[in-house]
């Protein structure tokens, strides 16, 4: 966390009235190289000096397009990174953790089939009974996956 411009130039307004670098760093606090820092620049960086040099923007925004719902651990294996990495710096382009919107294996035209049989057989006075049929499957779901900021994310099955 950064100390607020008010603070460092109350500092450094004490220095200007006397107090020497290892009382001001007792009274408020302090270390003596913070204060040095301060007198060499007052205002704190705000952008990188450098450009970052693992992970390429243009090479981590297609691989999201291509796999986005992989987890940070799969594209770190891919990029030869930390999952901590990878995490930066889809933070850094613009990429947010989304809820996908659709399972996998969605089809719509199944989906109406099956609306209109049944709401058929509710018409006629049929019970409709559900029973659970589930069992393990060798595929577990991804319920979340990664997409720009405001765009969401939607990724096929197989």
């Amino acid at each position: 966390m950064t100390y607020s411009l008010d603070y460092r130039k109350q500092v450094l307004k004490s220095l200007d009235e006397g107090m020497t670098f290892a009382e001001a760093a007792v009274f408020y606090n302090i270390s003596p190289t913070t204060i040095q820092k301060w007198k060499k620049r007052l205002h704190s960086k705000t952008t990188r000096d450098i450009k970052p040099y693992k992970i390429e923007n243009e090479g981590l925004a297609q691989d999201v397009k291509d796999h986005p719902d992989d987890y940070h651990y799969e594209r770190a294996q891919r990029f030869n990174c930390s999952p901590t990495g990878i995490s930066k710096a889809l933070k850094r382009i613009g990429i947010s953790k989304k809820k996908t919107l659709e399972h996998p294996k969605a089809c719509a035209v199944r989906r109406a089939t099956y609306l209109t049989k049944l709401n058929h057989y509710i018409d006629q006075g049929f019970a409709i009974v559900y029973m659970d049929e589930s069992g393990f499957e060798s595929e577990t779901i991804r319920r979340y996956g990664y997409a720009p900021i405001g765009s969401s994310c939607i990724d096929r099955y197989n």
